[in-house]
């Protein structure tokens, strides 16, 4: 009993996590970054070939033990070139999950195009596809 009161006590302070990691009793909490769509529902299916106004809501949680800072952008992809929309930054408290809310404006014409958020570091991203309306679609 004394020795596990003792490893309880160790594991509570800085040097003991050294010392318990070491033996194998001790392991860091897993950390992690995880991005999501906030209403995946409202995402648009189609894009005009006038600038639209798109609503864009995300969420960035942080899964660690410390706060940390992302950087994002929301990007458009389409006909192989991508176009910066937007980009900000937020801070988002440890074991926390903060939304953020944009509105970008966007076109394509015909074809496919990608809307991309991504945070920089760590590195990771979301996207969802829309079909781009042609101007003859859009004449009827």
């Amino acid at each position: 009993m004394a020795a596990v009161a003792l490893a309880a006590g160790l594991a509570q302070t800085n040097v003991g996590h050294p010392l318990l990691r070491g033996a194998g009793l001790y392991e860091e909490p897993e950390s992690y970054t995880a991005l999501a769509f906030t209403s995946p529902q409202s995402l648009p299916t189609r894009l005009s070939s006038h600038p639209t106004s798109v609503r864009m809501s995300f969420a960035i949680s942080n899964a660690s033990a410390d706060p940390r800072s992302y950087h994002w952008s929301i990007e458009l992809k389409r006909t192989g070139h991508a176009y910066r929309l937007a980009t900000g930054e937020v801070e988002v408290p440890a074991g926390n999950r903060v939304s953020v809310a944009k509105i970008v404006k966007a076109s394509c014409v015909d074809g496919q195009a990608r809307m991309t958020v991504q945070v920089a570091a760590p590195t990771e991203s979301i996207d969802f596809l829309m079909a781009c309306s042609s101007q003859k679609e859009e004449k009827r």
